[in-house]
């Protein structure tokens, strides 16, 4: 199943030499015939049917959550596949079982309560004041994560659910998490079923206070990556992991939102900036210790997505230099012009990385590198609009006082 990463991820591995065959699953009842199109033309198949090519390679890999069990059939099979399977999906597709977990692990999490509907929430928010975040229990497309002050707000802001979901509203799974302060990071892994290959990355987007410096010593995390270790090794979980945390002031890590696929727009860092990219997935699936090499230390993705005011589906071809690295999300190449759809419902339809020393650096490359890029054909570039989001390689040095 190809939410983000997936074309990229077959597009990479081509491109390191290996012979690819994409299979994405995008099932409609009425599908439009551009769904069997996205990823063609990249110089590897686009089969239709996943089963009249599952013997003819050496490795699957499931970029993306939505296929565990049948990861875990074809791992009963001898098939050797990369993915989390259906224990580790689990941690991201059912967030109060991944609580659980963690509970059970003995690693901290932010106050929890599961409310029952809308109105729950509402009634709890208002017997429990200061900020909360709320959360769908599974389905993230009915509710992203927002953080609320009061009832009145969240209650206004959970109107809409009342006529998108019905008698649903009534009884679907909220999570309100108590707000804790401190910095915001991102950790994002690779777990080979016995341990985390490293070095990590960690994504920002908190760059002052104390308690980002502490959050900059690595060492905060390792009793909560040496708990999470014991559960991976149970389930045989082998892919990418990725965990969000507030690091308190007084430097503990608070867990909150495990994801078990590749995480988007980072994925686009690992497929242009990951050297040993191929090595990486391969020793996951076969138990190896192999060290990712990356770029350099800083990595921003500049996301371009169409605006919002504009509100309808085009297309727009792309020309830039071979050095700019490019990536997309839903594309075809045709008479070596590269074609990209977008429209306000998908992710950013494309990301330019840079890799350098610092923040700055890799900022300012960036976006040297998206102005060599060209859009034409529909599509301007005063109707796209941009988003950063920062990664750093560990080990790294102190970072608050840097800035863009």
């Amino acid at each position: 199943m190809d939410f983000e990463a997936g074309m990229e991820t077959a597009r990479r591995l081509h491109e390191d030499g290996n012979e690819v065959y994409y299979y994405s699953q995008r099932e409609r009842a009425y599908p439009e015939w551009i769904l069997s199109a996205y990823g063609s033309g990249f110089g590897f198949p686009r089969v239709k049917h996943w089963a009249d090519v599952i013997d003819r390679v050496d490795y699957v890999v499931f970029p993306e959550i939505g296929h565990g069990a049948l990861i875990d059939w074809l791992r009963e099979r001898n098939y050797k596949v990369f993915g989390a399977g259906k224990q580790g999906e689990l941690l991201e597709n059912d967030r109060m079982f991944a609580k659980r977990v963690m509970d059970e692990l003995g690693i901290k999490f932010p106050k929890t309560y599961q409310a029952t509907g809308v109105r729950d929430t509402v009634k709890y928010l208002a017997e429990n004041k200061g900020k909360h975040f709320l959360k769908m229990n599974a389905f993230r497309g009915d509710l992203e994560t927002v953080g609320v002050q009061s009832a009145d707000e969240a209650e206004a802001f959970l109107f809409n659910l009342y006529a998108s979901s019905g008698p649903q509203s009534k009884v679907m799974p909220i999570i309100i998490e108590s707000a804790v302060s401190g910095a915001y990071l991102g950790q994002d892994m690779f777990f080979n079923g016995k341990e985390f290959l490293r070095p990590f990355i960690y994504g920002f987007e908190d760059f002052d206070g104390d308690a980002l410096e502490k959050a900059a010593d690595r060492s905060v995390f390792d009793e909560t990556f040496e708990r999470l270790q014991k559960y991976l090794r149970e389930i045989d979980y082998r892919g990418p992991l990725s965990l969000e945390a507030i690091v308190s002031e007084d430097g503990t890590p608070y867990v909150m939102d495990p994801s078990a696929r590749f995480p988007f727009p980072l994925s686009m860092m690992y497929i242009n900036h990951l050297r040993n990219f191929t090595d990486v997935l391969v020793g996951c699936i076969e138990g190896q210790k192999v060290v990712p090499e990356y770029d350099s230390t800083y990595a921003v993705n500049l996301n371009m997505s169409i605006q919002e005011k504009t509100k309808r589906s085009r297309w727009f071809s792309v020309e830039h230099p071979v050095e700019v690295k490019t990536r997309f999300v839903n594309a075809i190449k045709l008479n070596d012009t590269v074609y990209v759809y977008t429209d306000k419902d998908t992710a950013p339809s494309m990301t330019v990385t840079a890799m350098a020393p610092t923040i700055s650096e890799a900022c300012d490359e960036a976006v040297t590198q998206m102005g060599k890029v060209k859009t034409i054909h529909g599509v301007y570039n005063d109707a796209l609009e941009s988003s950063f989001k920062v990664d750093y390689i560990e080990p790294f040095e102190k970072v608050s006082g840097e800035r863009f």
